[in-house]
Protein backbone atom coordinates (compact mmCIF):
# COMPACT_ATOMS: atom_id res chain seq x y z
CA UNK A 1 0.00 0.00 0.00
CA UNK A 2 2.62 2.57 1.07
CA UNK A 3 4.52 1.64 -2.64
CA UNK A 4 0.79 2.58 -4.19
CA UNK A 5 0.81 5.70 -2.27
CA UNK A 6 4.10 6.72 -2.98
CA UNK A 7 3.92 6.11 -7.04
CA UNK A 8 0.42 8.24 -7.01
CA UNK A 9 1.19 10.49 -4.58
CA UNK A 10 -1.19 9.00 -2.33
CA UNK A 11 -1.70 9.18 1.67
CA UNK A 12 0.01 6.61 3.17
CA UNK A 13 -0.85 4.01 5.48
CA UNK A 14 2.34 4.43 7.14
CA UNK A 15 2.02 7.81 8.22
CA UNK A 16 5.90 8.73 8.46
CA UNK A 17 5.81 8.52 5.02
CA UNK A 18 3.56 11.09 4.19
CA UNK A 19 6.16 12.94 4.32
CA UNK A 20 8.27 11.86 1.53
CA UNK A 21 7.61 12.62 -2.02
CA UNK A 22 9.00 10.12 -4.76
CA UNK A 23 10.72 12.08 -7.64
CA UNK A 24 10.87 12.65 -10.42
CA UNK A 25 7.40 11.70 -10.81
CA UNK A 26 6.53 10.16 -13.82
CA UNK A 27 3.42 10.37 -16.70
CA UNK A 28 3.01 6.89 -16.73
CA UNK A 29 2.31 4.58 -13.56
CA UNK A 30 4.54 0.95 -13.45
CA UNK A 31 2.79 -2.49 -13.73
CA UNK A 32 2.54 -3.46 -10.17
CA UNK A 33 2.36 -7.12 -10.10
CA UNK A 34 1.68 -9.33 -6.77
CA UNK A 35 3.18 -12.80 -7.17
CA UNK A 36 1.40 -16.04 -4.79
CA UNK A 37 0.31 -19.17 -4.20
CA UNK A 38 -2.82 -18.90 -2.32
CA UNK A 39 -5.94 -17.66 -2.71
CA UNK A 40 -5.63 -15.25 0.29
CA UNK A 41 -2.72 -13.23 -2.23
CA UNK A 42 -5.07 -13.39 -4.74
CA UNK A 43 -8.09 -11.69 -2.54
CA UNK A 44 -4.95 -8.97 -1.48
CA UNK A 45 -4.19 -8.12 -5.56
CA UNK A 46 -7.72 -7.94 -6.02
CA UNK A 47 -8.78 -5.86 -3.41
CA UNK A 48 -5.79 -3.27 -4.33
CA UNK A 49 -6.07 -3.24 -7.79
CA UNK A 50 -2.87 -5.14 -9.02
CA UNK A 51 -1.72 -7.76 -11.44
CA UNK A 52 -1.99 -11.19 -10.36
CA UNK A 53 0.78 -13.78 -11.09
CA UNK A 54 -0.18 -17.50 -9.50
CA UNK A 55 3.34 -18.65 -8.64
CA UNK A 56 1.78 -22.66 -9.72
CA UNK A 57 5.80 -23.54 -9.57
CA UNK A 58 5.41 -23.60 -5.63
CA UNK A 59 1.78 -24.83 -6.07
CA UNK A 60 1.06 -27.05 -8.48
CA UNK A 61 -2.79 -27.21 -7.87
CA UNK A 62 -5.64 -25.00 -7.04
CA UNK A 63 -4.08 -22.43 -9.56
CA UNK A 64 -7.61 -22.17 -11.74
CA UNK A 65 -9.71 -21.78 -8.59
CA UNK A 66 -7.06 -18.61 -7.27
CA UNK A 67 -6.70 -16.79 -10.82
CA UNK A 68 -10.73 -16.91 -11.38
CA UNK A 69 -11.20 -15.99 -7.43
CA UNK A 70 -9.02 -12.73 -8.05
CA UNK A 71 -10.79 -11.91 -11.58
CA UNK A 72 -13.93 -12.19 -10.00
CA UNK A 73 -13.05 -10.01 -6.92
CA UNK A 74 -10.75 -7.68 -8.87
CA UNK A 75 -11.56 -3.84 -7.99
CA UNK A 76 -10.29 -1.17 -10.01
CA UNK A 77 -7.36 1.16 -9.33
CA UNK A 78 -5.16 3.73 -10.57
CA UNK A 79 -3.24 0.91 -11.74
CA UNK A 80 -5.93 -1.50 -13.38
CA UNK A 81 -8.93 -1.20 -14.78
CA UNK A 82 -9.40 -4.52 -15.43
CA UNK A 83 -7.63 -7.70 -14.02
CA UNK A 84 -4.50 -9.15 -15.37
CA UNK A 85 -3.07 -12.20 -14.34
CA UNK A 86 -0.43 -14.95 -15.59
CA UNK A 87 1.08 -18.04 -14.37
CA UNK A 88 5.08 -18.87 -13.13
CA UNK A 89 6.20 -22.21 -13.97
CA UNK A 90 9.11 -23.90 -13.70
CA UNK A 91 10.26 -25.35 -17.41
CA UNK A 92 13.58 -26.50 -19.23
CA UNK A 93 13.80 -26.43 -22.77
CA UNK A 94 16.35 -28.09 -24.88
CA UNK A 95 17.47 -28.27 -28.55
CA UNK A 96 16.22 -32.26 -27.89
CA UNK A 97 14.28 -34.62 -25.72
CA UNK A 98 17.36 -36.33 -24.25
CA UNK A 99 18.92 -32.78 -23.29
CA UNK A 100 15.40 -31.66 -21.90
CA UNK A 101 15.18 -34.40 -20.03
CA UNK A 102 18.80 -34.61 -18.38
CA UNK A 103 18.38 -30.83 -17.63
CA UNK A 104 14.80 -31.69 -15.58
CA UNK A 105 16.56 -34.28 -13.57
CA UNK A 106 19.16 -32.03 -12.29
CA UNK A 107 16.06 -30.09 -11.10
CA UNK A 108 14.31 -32.87 -9.73
CA UNK A 109 17.08 -33.80 -7.83
CA UNK A 110 17.64 -29.75 -6.76
CA UNK A 111 14.09 -29.68 -5.70
CA UNK A 112 14.39 -33.02 -4.00
CA UNK A 113 17.16 -32.23 -1.22
CA UNK A 114 15.64 -28.83 -0.86
CA UNK A 115 12.45 -30.79 0.68
CA UNK A 116 15.01 -33.02 2.50
CA UNK A 117 16.34 -29.55 4.05
CA UNK A 118 19.55 -29.55 2.45
CA UNK A 119 20.22 -26.67 0.61
CA UNK A 120 23.21 -28.07 -1.57
CA UNK A 121 24.75 -25.80 -4.89
CA UNK A 122 22.76 -27.37 -8.31
CA UNK A 123 23.36 -30.54 -9.13
CA UNK A 124 25.27 -31.62 -11.77
CA UNK A 125 24.52 -33.82 -14.64
CA UNK A 126 27.15 -36.29 -12.69
CA UNK A 127 25.57 -36.31 -9.52
CA UNK A 128 21.97 -37.04 -10.55
CA UNK A 129 23.31 -40.37 -12.43
CA UNK A 130 25.84 -40.71 -9.23
CA UNK A 131 22.70 -40.16 -6.59
CA UNK A 132 21.20 -43.35 -5.56
CA UNK A 133 17.30 -42.89 -5.28
CA UNK A 134 14.73 -44.37 -2.72
CA UNK A 135 11.04 -45.22 -3.23
CA UNK A 136 10.26 -42.43 -1.53
CA UNK A 137 12.48 -40.16 -3.34
CA UNK A 138 11.13 -41.24 -7.00
CA UNK A 139 7.50 -40.70 -5.13
CA UNK A 140 8.39 -37.05 -4.66
CA UNK A 141 10.36 -36.51 -7.82
CA UNK A 142 6.81 -37.32 -9.63
CA UNK A 143 4.95 -35.00 -7.27
CA UNK A 144 7.22 -32.02 -8.13
CA UNK A 145 6.72 -32.85 -11.63
CA UNK A 146 3.34 -31.32 -11.47
CA UNK A 147 5.19 -28.22 -10.70
CA UNK A 148 7.48 -28.43 -13.33
CA UNK A 149 7.80 -28.93 -17.42
CA UNK A 150 10.09 -29.63 -20.04
CA UNK A 151 10.62 -30.70 -23.58
CA UNK A 152 12.27 -29.54 -27.05
CA UNK A 153 10.94 -25.92 -28.64
CA UNK A 154 7.78 -27.24 -30.10
CA UNK A 155 7.04 -29.08 -27.04
CA UNK A 156 7.25 -26.66 -24.43
CA UNK A 157 5.43 -23.72 -26.99
CA UNK A 158 2.53 -26.57 -27.12
CA UNK A 159 2.62 -26.74 -22.85
CA UNK A 160 2.73 -22.74 -22.42
CA UNK A 161 -0.07 -22.43 -24.76
CA UNK A 162 -1.93 -25.09 -23.37
CA UNK A 163 -1.57 -23.92 -19.68
CA UNK A 164 -2.23 -20.17 -20.61
CA UNK A 165 -5.62 -21.52 -22.38
CA UNK A 166 -6.32 -23.59 -19.52
CA UNK A 167 -5.61 -20.81 -16.80
CA UNK A 168 -7.84 -17.78 -19.04
CA UNK A 169 -4.45 -15.46 -18.90
CA UNK A 170 -2.32 -14.29 -21.76
CA UNK A 171 1.09 -13.89 -19.93
CA UNK A 172 3.23 -16.73 -18.58
CA UNK A 173 6.57 -16.25 -17.02
CA UNK A 174 9.09 -19.16 -17.26
CA UNK A 175 11.74 -20.01 -13.96
CA UNK A 176 14.42 -22.14 -15.49
CA UNK A 177 16.50 -24.22 -12.90
CA UNK A 178 19.80 -25.91 -14.80
CA UNK A 179 23.45 -26.90 -13.62
CA UNK A 180 25.22 -23.69 -14.90
CA UNK A 181 24.16 -19.73 -16.76
CA UNK A 182 24.76 -21.21 -20.41
CA UNK A 183 22.41 -24.22 -19.57
CA UNK A 184 19.60 -21.38 -18.79
CA UNK A 185 20.55 -19.32 -21.23
CA UNK A 186 20.09 -21.77 -23.76
CA UNK A 187 16.91 -22.55 -22.76
CA UNK A 188 15.44 -19.29 -22.53
CA UNK A 189 16.50 -18.72 -26.20
CA UNK A 190 15.08 -21.55 -27.55
CA UNK A 191 11.95 -20.37 -25.89
CA UNK A 192 12.46 -17.09 -26.92
CA UNK A 193 12.58 -18.57 -31.04
CA UNK A 194 10.17 -20.43 -31.02
CA UNK A 195 7.40 -17.76 -30.09
CA UNK A 196 9.30 -15.42 -32.23
CA UNK A 197 10.44 -12.69 -29.73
Amino acid sequence: ADLMAFLTNGEHPTELFNKIKMSPQTETLPQLWMLGSSDQSAIMAAQFGLAFSFAQFIAPTGGHSVISQYKKLFQKSSFYGEPDASIGIFMICGENEKEAKQLSECRDLSLLMRDKGHFLPFPTLKQVRDYQYSDLDLKIIEKNRSRSLFGTPKQCKNLIEKMAEEYGVNEVTLLTMSPDIESRKKSYQLISEVFGL
